[in-house]
């Protein structure tokens, strides 16, 4: 006859689902560690997309207007919802990659109760992957930034800070011109005018009108563009890096760190060993580690079309906008030929495969007035942006993470 086990009480429950919290300075320690063996172990510029979770479907479906949830999605956000507010674990699954999956259990060690009191596991998952995370990768860029080492090898890190600074300018620049626009309505309806954001970052999208689910699709392509310009830097440097995968790919981008100083060799040391193991890995590291580093002709141009191009394609904007912003923001004499002319402006574009919207395609016409030329929706976002120069800035990592 078997015996009857004992009922778990609620405090045997409680215990047993209750994870061991994690102190800051430990946390802080792991983190360090946690960029050795990301940022060496995905070389290459391009994230590892996050392995998916096991029985779950699509939760992202791409649409002409951003990502959206799809029903799995949000049947699976619905879950993470518990009595004492949103639980990180159950968010796991809509991590990107390796890096987000990495930084979402280090946030869960650290700090288990994060959203605590939160209703809304929308907003939870935006503050998670568009906040908290880059200001985690800005947190470690921090103390790498301390260092003497090249820091081409942190493109991943450096994508995410890049991504979460452009995506509070918009937010910024489109409550700018929503208060334009209260403005005027209420000098027209003699009316007072809508509060702005306020001097807090942390609640400029607390009720936002666009949704958590636009500005996770902001974040995203802010991110992806900002990951594209980093590849098309390793492209401009060797052909090879264009027409390879895998392990090659891997070794061929090693080399190319190591050709520009950018390659901490002893941190990285085992990865060195695993591309001479081989000999063609080998031969392709040597030959890319020891040739003359090229410097592209205006790769700042390219970089700025590149990582500008979400704003392009969200606001709808035409060659002929791209190239009113473009003179403005490049108005050396260097850049003229660049600039000049909307058709080879569009052909540069097209090599770079860069194409944009059906709004923007749509408009033709002659501008009216070529003097005081009318510059496209949301402009200032583009003319901040320096492309690859924002990689190196030290001025934009000075805010200290939550650990």
């Amino acid at each position: 006859m078997k015996k009857k086990l004992p009922k778990r009480t609620t405090k045997t429950k409680a215990r047993a689902g209750k994870r061991k919290s994690v102190s800051p300075k430990s946390a802080l320690a792991s983190s360090v560690a946690l960029v050795d063996q990301l940022a060496a172990s995905k070389t290459g510029t391009y994230l590892k997309p996050a392995k998916p979770a096991d029985n779950l479907g699509v939760l992202w479906v791409a649409r002409a207007n951003g990502r959206v949830l799809t029903s799995t999605g949000m049947l699976q956000l619905a879950r993470a919802r518990n009595a004492a507010g949103i639980a990180i674990d159950k968010l796991l699954p809509f991590a990107e990659n390796e890096i987000e999956r990495a930084l979402i259990d280090l946030i869960y060690s650290t700090r288990p109760n994060l959203f605590a009191g939160c209703n809304d596991p929308l907003k939870a998952l935006f503050l998670l992957r568009a906040i908290h995370i880059p200001i985690i990768c800005r947190g470690l860029l921090n103390q790498e930034y301390n260092t003497d080492e090249g820091k081409l090898w942190l493109g991943s890190f450096v994508a995410y800070s890049v991504a979460y600074e452009r995506t509070h300018l918009e937010r910024s620049a489109r409550a700018i011109h929503q208060a334009h626009l209260n403005q005027m309505a209420s000098e027209r309806l003699r009316k007072p005018a809508a509060i702005g954001l306020g001097k807090e970052v942390r609640t400029w999208f607390d009720e936002v009108a666009e949704g958590y689910e636009f500005w996770i699709s902001r974040f995203d392509q802010w991110l992806e563009y900002a990951m594209r310009s980093l590849d098309h830097c390793m492209d401009c440097q060797s052909s090879d890096y264009r027409q390879s995968w895998g392990n090659m790919k891997q070794s061929i981008h090693l080399g190319i760190l190591k050709c520009l100083d950018e390659l901490p060799e002893e941190r990285f040391a085992s990865f060195i060993d695993q591309t001479n193991a081989t000999v063609a890995t080998r031969r392709m590291y040597n030959k890319h580690a020891k040739k003359r580093s090229t410097k592209p002709r205006h790769l700042k141009f390219d970089s700025w079309l590149i990582e500008c191009w979400p704003a392009v394609l969200e606001y709808g904007w035409s060659y002929k906008d791209l190239q009113r912003v473009a003179i403005q923001k490049f108005n050396e004499l260097s850049y003229i030929k660049l600039t000049e002319n909307p058709k080879e402006l569009k052909k540069r574009c097209n090599k770079l495969h860069l194409v944009t919207s059906a709004k923007g395609q749509k408009k033709y016409g002659r501008p009216r007035d070529t003097l005081n030329p009318i510059m496209p929706p949301m402009y200032v976002v583009a003319l901040a942006i320096d492309g690859l120069q924002d990689f190196r800035r030290l001025n934009v990592l000075k805010h200290r993470s939550w650990l």
